[in-house]
């Protein structure tokens, strides 16, 4: 089970208490995998971290910044823990409109700041803590921090699986993506790592083509000086994202809502759907009185019962896929009720086995369907293992790139 999958289950056992509760973060305004770019002189632009809070009183918290190998793991080397620049102490919270049900106060910020730098490129997690006790986190989340050495070039192709026939062919549908480029002087060929690929806003999900990879859906290929490519032809393109719009307070009144205005969803195996926002969502403004939260029930019915499990899963929770967002079952019908900010939002039903609290074998386009024509934003990442203090995982190139 995720961090952030034990902290909402942690909520749902307390039930309304003392202790404030973080609600609606968002990365850099919910549009795209955040990605920080340092420059010569320092950055280029900068990461947006809000969020609303639950709390009788104004709440006391910080934010940790922490420094990650490439699987999200802190490294535990003091020489990275940048002790005096990794936290926004004390956060200044403005209070919501009396009107807002379900939240009292909202923080805004950006870093890098004054208190906050960033002095290696790669992953990054943040925390957001109690100010007197910086073991109790209430949220987490991810970003990126690249040095922008390598230009890659990315070139996305249709293509069909080369080992397997399916049925139906639509299965077989997929993106052949080409990372291409050619290494600078100072930098060595061997410490070249692998390329990653993450698909719109899934973190947890990556294609991952490594240097050692000779395989026939992904490979390497080196021209024996300075030029490299990196393939991936199974990347499955999926279908276009559900999408739930509860910002009109006239159409979707408090306190409940229903996902899918005056029914509930079907199976999209062979409909191809509309456009979305590529994984992210739109939030009411937090100075809007009409920003309350809503108990939003999504309901699903399939042709006929299947024997694995089905997950909701969308923008509201990072793309993650959570046990506590298995869906109550009863014959052929499904459902989970879950607290949502007015607003738009992006989401889909992912089916799979929940087995001691892990989710095995998901499957995205069991229920959702799979379609050549789906738009997606494809964030590609070059990683580099530096001899650097040791050794660490380093991104020097990255491109983001939207087939169609």
């Amino acid at each position: 089970m995720t961090y952030k999958a034990v902290m909402f289950l942690l909520i749902l056992i307390s039930g309304i208490s003392a202790q404030p509760t973080v609600r609606s973060l968002q990365i850099n305004g919910g549009s795209g995998i955040p990605v920080l770019t340092r420059v010569s002189d320092g950055y280029s632009g900068r990461i947006n971290i809000s969020f609303d809070v639950e709390s009788e009183q104004i709440p006391n918290m910080d934010i940790i910044f922490r420094f990650c190998d490439k699987n999200w793991k802190p490294y535990s080397a003091l020489e990275f823990q940048n002790r005096l620049n990794n936290i926004d102490r004390n956060l200044a919270f403005e209070s919501l409109p009396a009107g807002v049900a379900g939240a009292d106060y909202y923080f805004n910020g950006y870093y890098p700041s004054s208190e906050v730098t960033f002095p290696f490129s790669g992953h990054y997690i943040f925390e957001i803590v109690n100010t007197y006790n910086h073991n109790e986190v209430y949220e987490y989340g991810k970003f990126f921090v690249v040095d922008q050495i390598v230009e890659l070039s990315v070139e996305i192709m249709d293509e069909r699986f080369d080992d397997r026939n399916s049925f139906p062919f639509k299965l077989d549908e997929v993106h052949k993506i080409t990372t291409a480029f050619s290494l600078p002087d100072g930098y060595f060929n061997n410490q070249i790592e692998e390329v990653r690929i993450y698909q719109n806003k899934v973190l947890e999900e990556p294609y991952v083509i490594r240097r050692d990879d000779y395989g026939r859906n992904r490979y390497f290929e080196w021209d024996g000086a300075n030029r490299m490519k990196f393939i991936a032809k199974d990347v499955i393109p999926g279908n276009e994202y559900r999408q739930i719009d509860i910002r009109k307070a006239s159409k979707y009144p408090a306190p409940d809502a229903k996902a899918h205005f005056g029914g509930f969803d079907q199976s999209r195996f062979y409909s191809r759907a509309k456009r979305d926002n590529n994984g992210g969502f739109t939030l009411i403004s937090p100075k809007n009185a009409e920003g309350d939260y809503l108990n939003v029930k999504f309901e699903l019915q399939l042709p006929k019962p299947i024997d694995e499990d089905i997950f909701l899963t969308g923008s509201f929770n990072f793309w993650e896929l959570w046990p506590i967002y298995k869906m109550e079952k009863k014959d052929d019908f499904y459902s989970i009720e879950i607290p949502l900010k007015r607003g738009v939002y992006d989401y889909q039903y992912v089916t799979g086995y929940l087995r001691d609290d892990e989710i095995i074998n998901p499957d995205r386009v069991a229920i959702e369907g799979n379609f050549w024509e789906t738009n997606n934003e494809y964030s590609v990442f070059l990683y580099y293992r530096t001899t650097e203090l040791g050794g660490y995982d380093k991104i020097i190139g990255f491109e983001r790139k939207t087939n169609n």
